[in-house]
């Protein structure tokens, strides 16, 4: 193992990029040939790093939702086939699943997405009404039909 207290800019780099793609620190610590205690004090230092670590957890995280979706949602999962209990035979299924697609398409394609408007439009206006008064009570005085400003 390489110089456990030296941690360059390059060695962060490996070890982010190995927490990126599985996802422990003991691995980013083999990549970047630190130990875990160089990388706790390097995180307790520098919060950059704190930060792109965080982040490379979340991408970590995010790559193995996205695989396991795409997995079952188009490649399939083999399962074993049962009939009252027992197998009926050696051979297994390819079995997909209809909501993995779903989340799959509605992430990789916009015209798969739901699609929600607000209107922001609004005819009048909006009514504030001091003390105890109502909108009732506003609305036969003589008030009613005038405007005024805040102040």
């Amino acid at each position: 193992m390489a110089n456990p207290w030296k941690f360059t800019a390059a060695a962060k780099l490996r070890y982010l990029e190995a927490i990126v793609k599985h996802g422990t620190v003991g691995a980013g610590c083999r990549a970047a040939g630190v130990t875990r205690e160089t990388v706790n004090q390097h995180r307790d230092s520098d919060e950059a790093f704190a930060i792109a670590e965080q982040d490379a957890n979340i991408d970590h995280d995010e790559l193995v939702v996205e695989t396991e979706i795409k997995r079952r949602g188009i490649d399939g999962i083999k399962k074993a086939v049962f009939y009252e209990g027992r197998r009926v035979d050696k051979g297994k299924v390819l079995e997909y699943s209809d909501t993995m697609l779903q989340l799959y398409a509605r992430a990789r394609m916009s015209k798969y997405r739901d699609r929600q408007t607000i209107d922001h439009n609004m005819a009048g206006g909006v009514l504030v009404l001091s003390g105890g008064e109502d909108a009732e009570t506003w609305a036969s005085s003589d008030k009613a039909g005038t405007t005024s400003k805040p102040k």
